[in-house]
């Protein structure tokens, strides 16, 4: 899956650091990476660094090496994606409602639970 905005190799090293949901470093990544497909360890460096560039992750300095965390958990950047969609129609009402009837039952009894609890969840990553 390709995420909005982001090349595929980007959105394979934010899709790891989504999975790991802590700070990683670069070299836990491309080890991880290596499992699918051949990457030179300076490669994936220079991919985490333009997400760093792009807001997408931080960087914590410790020492010589470096972890990296994504900004946003992988929902809440969903969620900002499907709203910038949302401020492009012309109707959101009318987009809401239709994306609704769209849904799968399972999703569309989340979503009203989600609005019946008033965007209220203990658990919610940001």
């Amino acid at each position: 899956m390709y995420v909005r905005g982001l090349r595929e190799l980007e959105t394979a090293v934010i899709e790891q650091i989504w999975a790991h949901d802590r700070p990683v470093t670069a070299r836990e990544v491309a080890d991880a990476l290596a499992r699918q497909r051949p990457l030179a360890y300076t490669t994936v460096v220079t991919v985490m660094n333009r997400l760093v560039k792009k807001g997408m992750l931080t960087k914590q300095r410790h020492g010589r090496a470096a972890t990296f965390r994504a900004v946003r958990s992988r929902e809440a950047y969903t969620a900002a994606l499907m709203a910038a969609v949302l401020g492009t129609a012309s109707d959101a009402p009318a987009v809401l409602l239709r994306f609704a009837e769209e849904l799968p039952a399972d999703q569309a009894d989340a979503l009203r639970h989600a609005l019946e609890a008033g965007g209220q969840d203990p658990g919610r990553k940001r």
